[in-house]
């Protein structure tokens, strides 16, 4: 990408007299993402044209990252702005680029996570900041067409899993994925289709040797939908672990701010659970469809009157048994589909029995942890107390030994005067 918009830095160079540097904001430039410029505006290929020298100038991954990311929510902000006229010319020059940048920014980000130099903080921000930037607005959405919303929702979801790899899921193998050359988008489905199917990582890695990941999750019955069900419950599970310690340690700030993240992430998580198709309703629509189709049979039938030579009954016989065999293999794919929704129901109310023990669990050992410590300091404030009481008693007897050796001195002065005065007057 640098390469394509250096000619551009060049023509700025040349029309600002060299001068470009003052004139182009860093990365680290707080700049909120929002609308300024809107396609068709004089300004707005300039404002294109700084968006590019900032990142030509701009070396480092994370900057990159936090840079593309920004743009990707101007371009959503820009299209939510534009008037219904300026939609019909600008919408989907606009879709296309924040699809762009948000591809771009996957990249960077997946560089980021590699980067050990980067702490733990910084990853989650730039993380949390790339799940935001892949969440398009419902009204925006509305005004998709059905086959631009299906490939903006593509690379939302992709983003959505790289910004998410590693929250909750197991990280050596996410490095041996990521050692088969993986991306991180395409790590969470194969750990995430390991999960549903009951294979391994590594039987899931396997099968793409042969076919790629829309084949594989086909196969196995599987939809993104599903995909996206087990990423929410890590990233649950795992805010759900970081509120526990917080609770535990009293941290009451980010006990707050878990919390609330924590909401909206069970919300999403339910609102994806109930776009499932019910088994039962989708086994009742296709047994419907198979008996109207089994009564509108005879009545076709009916309607011939004239009689069938042997050529046309060989011929009714063939289609009957084509028919036959082909109403057999539905009925099987039905039954198929049935048990597989079962299952998948099956596997989610386990999940949600499991999810509410964690829970339990976690609360638990919560409760353990914080009874322990307040037990450690009530025995911490006992032993001093002792330890003081101790001091004071021994500071006491000390006190006390004193003055009976101060008394004891006084009177041997006075034994000694007496005994002085009665030597004088003996004299």
């Amino acid at each position: 990408m640098k390469k394509l918009i250096i000619p551009a830095t060049v023509i700025l160079a040349l029309g600002f007299g060299g001068q470009v540097s003052a004139a182009v904001p860093t990365a680290q430039d707080s700049v909120e993402s929002e609308a300024g410029a809107l396609p068709g505006e004089f300004l707005y290929s300039l404002d294109e044209l700084i968006e590019n020298l900032q990142l030509v100038f701009t070396s480092d991954s994370e900057k990159e990252a936090e840079l593309l990311i920004q743009f990707a929510e101007e371009r959503l902000a820009e299209a939510t702005e534009l008037s219904d006229e300026e939609k019909a010319d600008f919408l989907e020059e606009l879709m296309d680029s924040y699809q762009d940048l948000l591809n771009k920014a996957q990249e960077e980000v997946s560089e980021v996570i590699e980067d050990d130099t980067v702490s733990e903080e910084n990853l989650e921000e730039i993380s949390e900041e790339l799940e935001e930037a892949s969440e398009l607005d419902e009204d925006l959405e509305s005004e998709l067409s059905e086959d631009q919303l299906e490939e903006v929702k593509e690379v939302q979801d992709q983003a959505y899993l790289v910004a998410n790899v590693t929250k909750g899921f197991d990280l050596e193998t996410v490095k041996s994925l990521r050692a088969a050359e993986l991306g991180y988008g395409e790590i969470a489905k194969v750990i995430s289709l390991a999960e549903l199917s009951g294979k391994t990582s590594e039987e899931i890695a396997t099968m793409l040797n042969e076919s790629d990941l829309d084949t594989v999750m086909a196969e196995l019955g599987f939809t993104m939908t599903d995909i996206k069900e087990v990423v929410y419950q890590k990233k649950a599970d795992y805010l759900q672990t970081l509120l526990a310690e917080a609770e535990a340690s009293g941290d009451e700030k980010t006990v707050k701010k878990l919390s609330k993240k924590l909401d909206s992430y069970e919300k999403r998580l339910e609102k994806i659970v109930s776009r499932q198709p019910d088994a039962e309703e989708a086994k009742e629509e296709e047994v419907d469809a198979d008996a109207s189709s089994e009564e509108n049979a005879p009545a076709e039938d009916e309607e011939q009157d004239t009689p069938l030579d042997e050529s046309e009954e060989g011929s009714s016989t063939a289609v009957t048994t084509a028919t036959d065999s082909s109403s057999k293999e539905e009925a099987e794919q039905v039954r198929a589909n049935s048990e597989k929704q079962t299952e998948k129901q099956q596997k989610a109310t386990e999940k949600a029995v499991e999810k509410q023990k964690k829970a339990e669990e976690k609360q638990k050992a919560a409760e353990e942890k914080a009874a322990e410590k307040q037990q450690k300091a009530a025995e911490k404030a006992a032993e001093k107390a002792e330890e003081q009481q101790q001091k004071a008693a021994e500071k006491a007897k000390e006190k006390a030994e004193k003055q009976a050796e101060g008394k004891s001195k006084a009177a041997e002065k006075q034994k000694k005067e007496e005994d002085d005065e009665e030597e004088e007057d003996d004299k």
